[in-house]
Parts: structure tokens; sequence; C-alpha cells
């Protein structure tokens, strides 16, 4: 089995986050079908049309309380 590719959105160091601050939504719905793994914090914003994209995610992780994640949209 190959390695777990994680994507993580917030939290980071300056550095990265520099990287991830340049993904727009439209590059994070394009890229999104190659991990297996989502980790965001407050400012990524979990839409059903981003969890239609992530055809090979398996978790999402969600730092913190509150919104930011459709659960709607995944209810069986």
């Amino acid at each position: 089995m190959p390695p777990f590719r994680i994507l993580i959105t917030d939290g980071l160091d300056a550095s990265a986050q520099a990287v991830l601050d340049s993904c727009t939504v439209d590059e994070l719905a394009r890229i999104i079908a190659d991990y297996d793994a989502l980790i965001v914090c407050e400012q990524t914003k979990v839409t059903a049309s981003l969890l239609e994209a992530a055809t090979r995610l398996k978790v999402v992780g969600r730092a913190g309380v509150g919104g930011g994640f459709d659960f709607r949209s995944q209810t069986v």
C-alpha cells in the first residue's frame, strides 16, 4: 500500500502557510482528489462540492469548534 497523502490547510508554520495561501478554492478542488486526509481549522470551508471532488479522501480532521464543514452533504 502506498503511503497516505495528507493535506493540511490551516495551522502551519508561516513558510508552509505561505504556499497554501496561494492556493485558491478552485485549485484545492482540483488537487484534493490526490489526498487521503484533509485537516482544516477555521479558514478552509469544506463544502459539498469540495467533498465530491475528494474521491480518495478517507478522513477529514477539524481543529477547533464551530462551522466550516458541510455535514449535511455527507449524511447517509
